[in-house]
């Protein structure tokens, strides 16, 4: 979630907007944890917006960079 998060913040600094991919891999661990535990651990939530935030940004970043290369939008 933490990197999710951070990711988020860091749109407009794409250096920083790399913390989406540790995002992704870090929910989908903490996903299949979750559920091998069988109900002894609990933060699926909070995995879930760790994912969320993480392909949002991944997802955005891939049309930016689209409308870049296109020349769609101009950077300025």
């Amino acid at each position: 979630m933490l990197f999710g998060i951070a990711s988020l913040c860091s749109a407009f600094f794409q250096p920083l907007a790399l913390l989406s991919i540790p995002a992704v891999v870090f929910g989908h661990i903490g996903l299949s944890e979750i559920k091998r535990s069988q109900g002894q651990l609990q933060g699926k939530s909070m995995a879930m917006v760790g994912l969320v935030a993480g392909y949002f940004l991944i997802i955005g970043t891939a049309a930016l960079l689209t409308l870049f290369a296109t020349g769609a939008i101009e950077y300025r």
